[in-house]
């Protein structure tokens, strides 16, 4: 009888910390995942931002509303336009330059090393 409480003991314990370590090993898969994914996204941002400044350049705040819809938010804050949350530096009431450091946010530098402000 105590042979079977000691073999039935052992078995659950071991169990217990099977399901422990896949639970530990598959919440380090996902954030792995996750990290990937935002280090993706990040490039893409930054690459969007690059093709778009050319096109948003020179642009008022009325311009801006007018071109993005009355869907999307868009508010000036200490000199900078945001839209959505693109972040914009105005210079004279116009745009300057996307801010990348705030419109595209990441985990790790940009390893390319474009200027960020």
């Amino acid at each position: 009888m105590k042979q079977r409480y000691w073999v039935l003991l052992t078995s659950i314990l071991l169990v217990t910390s099977l399901c422990g370590l896949f639970a530990a090993f598959d919440a380090a898969v996902g954030l792995e995942h996750a990290r990937a994914k935002n280090r993706d996204m990040t490039g893409r941002c930054r690459l969007l931002a690059k093709l778009a400044e050319p096109g948003f350049k020179e642009l008022s705040e009325s311009a801006v509303r007018s071109l993005v819809g009355p869907e999307v938010i868009v508010d000036v804050e200490d000199g900078d336009l945001w839209v959505d949350d693109l972040v914009f530096h105005l210079e004279g009431g116009r745009i300057s330059e996307i801010d990348l450091a705030r419109s595209c946010p990441s985990l790790e530098p940009d390893p390319r090393g474009s200027k960020q402000k």
